[in-house]
């Protein structure tokens, strides 16, 4: 019986290389859009990536490059209004900075909180926006969080002890003064 010849899952920037005769530093180049390269030669990569099908690895290149352009988003539901207009609006501005958003639901449980909070941390996002479960009183692992370097948010549901993560929450009592004025 002959063996099972194993396809790869997608193209590589090697196979890239090899298929337009150029090196895979100067294919690098092209993709990281380097001031230095030729337009006849970032029109000839180009072309072959588009031919080929090729997907730049973005967890490879996170790991080169530390940053993987990914923000992550933890939110209590989804379903919930409010959450589900800031995940638009969260979303809309990474977008238009070359971000990709990562939402994550904790439904309101501490634990699936915590885990979500290891998973992101596992695949490097940049950062973590975070409005936290009903009953989160443990703020540990959103400490640990910063302290390997990755940069918190809080929103909507806030630490009620100081913390180093910046914090954005409403004032009901000067919304209601301001209100109030109109």
């Amino acid at each position: 019986m002959a063996p099972i010849k194993k396809t790869p899952k997608s193209n590589t920037i090697i196979q890239v290389a090899e298929a337009t005769g150029l090196s895979p530093a100067t294919i690098s180049r092209v993709l990281n859009n380097h001031p230095y390269v030729k337009e006849a030669t970032k029109k000839k990569v180009l072309e072959m990536i588009e031919k080929l099908g090729y997907q730049r690895n973005n967890i490879a290149s996170g790991l080169r490059s530390n940053k993987t352009r990914t923000i992550g988003l933890i939110v209590p539901r989804i379903s919930m209004f409010f959450h589900a207009e800031v995940i638009t609006t969260i979303q809309n501005i990474l977008y238009k900075h070359g971000y990709n958003l990562t939402i994550c639901q904790s439904g309101d449980s501490v634990e699936i909180e915590k885990n979500l909070i290891r998973t992101l941390q596992s695949v490097r996002v940049d950062a973590v926006i975070a409005a936290c479960t009903l009953h989160t009183t443990d703020f540990s692992p959103f400490e640990q969080l910063m302290a390997s370097g990755t940069p918190l948010i809080f929103y909507d549901r806030v630490p009620v002890e100081k913390t180093s993560a910046m914090v954005i929450k409403g004032d009901d009592i000067q919304g209601g003064i301001w209100l109030h004025r109109i």
